[in-house]
This record gives C-alpha cells, structure tokens and sequence, in this order.
C-alpha cells in the first residue's frame, strides 16, 4: 500500500537525526535509542493493522476538506428577485450586474460633427470648410455599457438604485448615462436621479441602431425628482422638476450675457399602457429661460411644450406602429434634432423672446420571424428665427431610416442600418448625410 513508503521514509529520517554523523554507537550501548526504536516498530506494527482491518480509511489521515458554507455563509449566492439577480449576503438586496459589450463600424458620405452620434444640427453645410471632409469612416467600442440594478423589497415599500455607464464621452472615459434611486409603494412612486425626462417616451421611440433617434422626437436624460401616481393597472400621472438648461438659447452678446438656470423645469405627463394594446402618453412641459446683462438687468421669457406619443400593436402580433407629436415655444434641446442650435430663444427686434418649434416622427416595427426584425422610420422638426440670429441658425431638420436585425438570443444580436439626414439653416442652404452603420452586441 502506498502509505509504507512514506512510513518507512519517516521512520530512516528520525533515526538519522538521533545518530550523530561519523562513528555511530551501537543500541547496547544506547538504552536510550534502543527504546524509541522499540517504540517507533510498534507504531507502525499498530498502523499496520488498522489499516489492514480496515479501522482507518487512508483519507481520515489527511486533513478534513474545507465547508464553503462554514466560510461564505449559508446565504452566500442565492437566486435574486428579478431576472438575472442574485441576493448580496447578509442583505435583502438583489442586484444584477448588467449592459452588454457592442461594436459599431460606419461609413458617412458627408461629415458629421458630433461623430458617431448622429446629431443634424452638426452635419456639415454645402460650401462650408468641414463639407470639404466629406467621407469619414469610423470603428468604435463606445456604445458599450455597464449598469448595476439593486432592489430590495421592505416595510415601506419596494426600493431601487440603478446607474449605468457608456463610453461616448470621448470613446475611452465612461459617461454616466443613468443613475437614480427609486421608491414604489402601493399607488406612488419616487424617482430621484438622472434618467430620461419626464417629457419623454422612451417605448415610443424607433428601435434604431445608432445612438440618436427620430428627429422631432423628444430625447433628453436629465437629473430630476418625479412623483407618480398610479390611478389603475393601467393609467399613471407624474409631475417633476427637472435640471434647467441654458445651453439652447441665444444671448445679444454671448461675451458678456450671463445665461441664467434660476427655476427647474417643470413637467407634467399622462401615461395610459396595456401591453396587449400599447401605450399612450400626453405630455407638458413649462420652463424658465433667462440671461443677465453686464449691468445686471435680467430678461425671463416662459417656455413650454405640449407631447403625444404612442405605440400601438398590429394584428395580434409583435408588429407595431410607433409616432409622436410635439409643439411648443421654447422647447430648445429637448427636441431631436434642434441640440446645437441655440434654438430655444433668441433676440428679437422687440426684445427677448422665445421660438416656436414642432417635430414629429413615426415608425413601423416588422416581425419577419423570431430572429429578424426591421424598422422603418421618418421624422421631422421645424423651428421658428429671428432677423438677430446668424444666418446659419437652425430652420429643418429630417431624417429617415430602415434596419435589419437578427437576434437569436435576447442578449445577442447583429444589425445594419442606413440613415439618410438633411439639415437647412435660416438662409437656405442645406446639407445632408447618408450613413451606412453595422453593429454586433453581446451581452449576459
């Protein structure tokens, strides 16, 4: 048996450590080493036969394997209470580790400031400097993202905190997309945080592959407090106070104005939803534009926007149609298409005053099997000028798109998509942009 060597072995060694090197007395000399070798045979006689009786297994020699539980806990990994979730130990939070890892590979014919992001206000002019670019190709990673989901259900309700991270910030530093902590209890709810505006409807929106979507669509992530109420299972009111914005207005003198963010935004929404059927949602939003002369005089002008959005199921299927409508004065930035343009308020030859814009879009979803999808997609958004606003300040803006996804998993897909854009300014002059975009993503 495999245990003699090592007991044979051991023995030699204690012998040799008990014998002085050179000459070497002999056991009747030594009583002393007579006695332990004496001993040392009948221990191993004694291990001899319990092995041979079976009274000692070989592995009872060896230490006792270590209890992960003794060590982790008893609770150390457990099933979470929603999809992909699992408990943190010694919490009631469950938590999921999400976002997924995507490449994008795209081709434009004319330029586009704003990069990946395909933003009209920044396609280049016909004649302009940047139009002598025309023809970019770009690879990147950026779409990339990273969110941690926690929810705890407790005494006072249920409770979330969520953030999540991309790369578009400038393709290597994360940029903070979402992150707010929420509160639900039976028929209210508490958002505290970033995320997307209230004025928004984010289920209404095309299912696009680049970053931006339908110009005259409402498209803003914000800090924000909202308060919701639930009346049903299928009708909810919110009302929010967002993070006022003063880089969608001009000023007479950009030197010396100083823009002013003294009042939130204020937001009010309607939201009717069954999934069988689709959604509904109308929308309010009213805000304070402002800017403070050298001399300290202050001019205010009150901005505010009205929305109607939907999506709505077709023939009992996954197929569906999605569109929007949205007016207002003042609405700037909020507005797909109209970032960049300074086009929320202006100077006028009467004074200050806000811009009346509008923009609208719609969409159809196809279903050609379980794996593929396509969109279909067309917007459009038009905003009010002054005679004191550069020539070049924003008038029209659209864009239209068609894609085609496969996706044989819910975490895994490919698609391509071709996007066409064209921009006109308040003299006239247009440019546009044809974009043809590739896209795989992956995620757990």
């Amino acid at each position: 048996m495999r245990i003699w060597g090592p007991l044979v072995i051991g023995t030699a060694l204690l012998l040799c450590s008990k014998l002085a090197v050179g000459q070497q007395p002999s056991v009747d000399a030594n009583p002393d080493v007579a006695a332990e070798i004496q001993s040392l045979r009948s221990e191993v006689l004694e291990l001899r036969r319990q092995v041979g009786s079976g009274l000692t297994a070989p592995q009872d020699l060896l230490p006792p394997p270590v209890d992960p539980q003794r060590i982790l806990g008893t609770e150390a990994v457990r099933r979470g209470e929603f999809r992909g979730a699992f408990v943190i130990p010694d919490t009631d939070v469950s938590l999921r580790i999400g976002g997924y890892l995507r490449g994008d590979a795209m081709y434009d014919t004319g330029f586009v400031a704003s990069g990946i992001q395909l933003f009209p206000a920044t396609v280049a002019l016909d004649g302009s400097a940047l139009a002598a670019r025309r023809g970019r190709t770009q690879l990147t990673g950026s779409q990339s993202r990273l969110n941690f989901d926690a929810q705890a259900k407790t005494d006072v309700g249920q409770l979330r905190g969520f953030i999540e991270l991309d790369f578009l910030k400038d393709d290597t530093d994360p940029r903070m997309r979402h992150a707010f902590g929420e509160w639900r209890g039976e028929n209210w709810g508490l958002i505290g945080g970033q995320t997307w505006s209230t004025f928004m409807d984010p289920g209404s929106l095309p299912s696009v592959i680049p970053e931006t979507t339908a110009v005259g669509a409402i498209f803003s992530r914000q800090p924000q407090f909202r308060l919701t109420h639930r009346w049903n299972e299928c009708t909810s009111f919110s009302i929010a106070i967002e993070q006022p914005v003063s880089d969608d207005f001009t000023v007479p003198n950009p030197v010396s104005d100083q823009r002013l963010e003294r009042w939130p935004d204020v937001v009010a929404r309607l939201r009717l939803a069954r999934n069988e059927v689709g959604t509904l949602q109308i929308a309010s939003l009213v805000r304070g534009i402002g800017f403070a002369e050298a001399s300290d005089e202050e001019h205010f002008v009150t901005g505010w926007g009205v929305s109607i959005t939907a999506r709505r199921q077709l023939f009992s299927g996954p197929d569906n149609v999605r569109a929007g409508v949205v007016g207002g004065h003042g609405i700037g930035s909020y507005l797909t298409g109209l970032r960049g343009d300074l086009s929320a308020a202006a100077p006028d030859l009467d004074g200050f005053q806000t811009l009346g814009a509008i923009g609208a879009y719609g969409a159809y979803q196809h279903h050609w099997s379980e794996e593929f999808k396509s969109n279909l997609y067309y917007g459009y958004s038009h905003v009010e000028s002054t005679p004191l606003m550069p020539n070049i300040a924003g008038k029209k803006n659209q864009n239209a798109g068609v894609n085609l996804i496969w996706s044989p998993r819910p975490t895994f897909g490919i698609g391509i998509e071709y996007t066409y854009v064209i921009r006109e300014v308040r003299d006239g002059t247009t440019g546009d942009n044809h974009r043809v975009q590739f896209a795989i993503q992956f995620g757990p």
